[in-house]
């Protein structure tokens, strides 16, 4: 054999071996792109996949002063496995292979750290042929399984096509020429109903609601959410109906929620306003008609898809989430750190809002109030993080609940004050996305869609607002009353998109 032909196949060899830096980062992005086809940007892909590449040779530089090259790689892509399929090992474990012992992550971690020292003991006697041989087996399996996932990902994406959810489509009457309201939409996350209130709680909300009336308010008796989930609920609100096309087997995986998600961006009730001179001023985790969103926080979207099943992603929306130093959890933005800064923005943001906006606006805010964890008394002061975390992972706690609630009155009322305050002819509408959810009796399901709506009118309509005003009617109520629109109010129905199995029902 020629000089050249032995070196070709030394190169060829090296390359082989080495190509796990490429095929293994491949690999987390193609399986991502097979599982949620269409719904993740190829520029978010692109940057994972360049980090991930970074992290390895960075972690390969630092095995590589302890071990040779060939268990060096061992090393690595067993760390990286770990790393980057820590919570889908995990579900495989639990799931899968039914070993409920590693429900807990204290049990998971004990057995990663105990298969680590085996595997580290394991290679200091192993024999450095040997060595090679293993990662020559991996590289070759890792090539021919980015291969599988390549051809799986080119079947996907000419059969499968990332399409927003949808609603009965709505032609709207063209406004005349006069002066028309400005809107103002604050929602209130898993803010519960009255009803709720008196049978869960045995509490009343009769200041708040005495506050409201005080402020001329009509606070409906009986509202009810249509779908019991945030994003489905936010869809129903502006498109002004149901979806079509509901699929269990997506609810119970992040498409439906990226379907969603799609389609609240894209919403028929944006454009109408804009067309009409409003300024459509977003304050949510959710693009809505050429505006930007703020932290999208747990929404599973975009690179959240690939990256929520890393042990990165579970380090700090879960296991730090727990110590009890707030300073710690503001330093490295986590979970709760997150929603805290989230809603001070959208206060913050909507104050200016309501304060220098000229001319006609429409502004939509969501609070993740008082969604758990409950991390504010009812003076709006900043409990124990930690403590407030490890409390909502027990449970529904009644007097948290009840704290955060009143919390969101007041933030609420001020902001109302405000409006009124700067802009009178204003019609504004507060109303939650859904009811309470942590709940385990009977009727919880019940519970789920009983929320809170109540409308300020700057003028008497003949309108009446009904009774048991459900959500996707809230708009073509405000519509018909104030923009000359004559919408028919739909059937109030109640969809369950709170589930987790393909075979429980999908309509309660």
């Amino acid at each position: 054999m020629s000089r050249a032909a032995t070196l070709l196949i030394g190169y060829f060899s090296k390359g082989i071996r080495y190509s796990v830096f490429i095929t293994l980062p491949l690999f987390f992005i193609l399986d991502a792109l097979n599982q949620f086809p269409g719904w993740i940007p190829s520029r978010s892909a692109f940057e994972v996949f360049l980090l991930i590449f970074a992290a390895l040779l960075l972690v390969y530089k630092l095995v590589r002063f302890v071990f040779s090259p060939e268990k060096s790689q061992i090393v690595l892509v067993w760390v990286v496995v770990i790393y980057l399929f820590f919570k889908t090992i995990k579900d495989w474990l639990v799931v899968k292979a039914a070993m409920k012992l590693f429900t807990s992550y204290s049990m998971y971690l004990t057995l990663l750290f105990v298969l680590t020292v085996l595997l580290l003991v394991g290679l200091r006697k192993m024999k450095t042929a040997a060595a090679s041989k293993l990662t020559g087996y991996l590289s070759f399996v890792f090539l021919v399984v980015c291969l599988f996932e390549l051809s799986q990902l080119l079947f996907t994406i000419t059969n499968k096509r990332a399409t927003p959810f949808k609603t009965a489509e709505i032609k709207f009457t063209d406004l005349a020429d006069t002066t028309y309201p400005d809107v103002y939409v604050l929602q209130l996350d898993e803010y519960a109903g009255l009803h709720t209130l008196g049978k869960i709680f045995r509490a009343s909300n009769q200041k708040f609601v005495d506050d409201l009336a005080a402020r001329r308010f009509h606070v409906v008796k009986s509202p009810n959410s249509n779908y019991n989930g945030t994003a489905f609920s936010v869809l129903s609100l502006l498109n002004m109906g149901y979806i079509e096309g509901l699929n269990r087997d997506e609810i119970a995986s992040a498409v439906a929620y990226n379907k969603s998600v799609a389609a609240i961006n894209k919403n028929l009730l944006m454009p109408f306003f804009r067309e009409n001179g409003y300024r459509i001023s977003n304050h949510s985790f959710f693009d809505i008609d050429k505006t930007e969103s703020l932290d999208y926080l747990f929404l599973p979207i975009k690179k959240r898809l690939m990256l929520d099943k890393t042990f990165g992603s579970v380090l700090t929306n879960d296991l730090l989430c727990s110590i009890n130093s707030n300073s710690f959890h503001f330093l490295i933005n986590d979970f709760p750190a997150k929603i805290d800064n989230y809603n001070q923005e959208v206060i913050k943001r909507s104050h200016e809002t309501i304060q220098t906006t000229k001319g006609r606006v429409f502004m939509f805010a969501h609070l993740m109030m008082p969604h758990a964890p409950y991390l504010r008394d009812s003076s709006g002061n900043l409990k124990n993080i930690g403590e407030a975390y490890r409390e909502s992972n027990k449970g529904l706690n009644s007097a948290s609940y009840l704290q955060y609630s009143n919390y969101s009155n007041t933030v609420v009322l001020e902001m109302i004050d405000l409006i009124k305050a700067r802009r009178p002819n204003s019609v504004i509408v507060l109303l939650s996305d859904h009811g309470l959810r942590n709940i385990k009796n009977a009727n919880s399901k019940y519970h789920e869609f009983n929320n809170f709506v109540a409308i300020y009118s700057p003028q008497q309509t003949q309108y009446q607002i009904p009774d048991s005003l459900c959500t996707v009617n809230v708009f073509r109520y405000i519509l018909n009353s104030h923009f000359g629109q004559n919408f028919p109010l739909l059937e109030n129905k109640m969809v369950n998109v709170n589930i987790t199995k393909a075979d429980e029902a999908a309509r309660y």
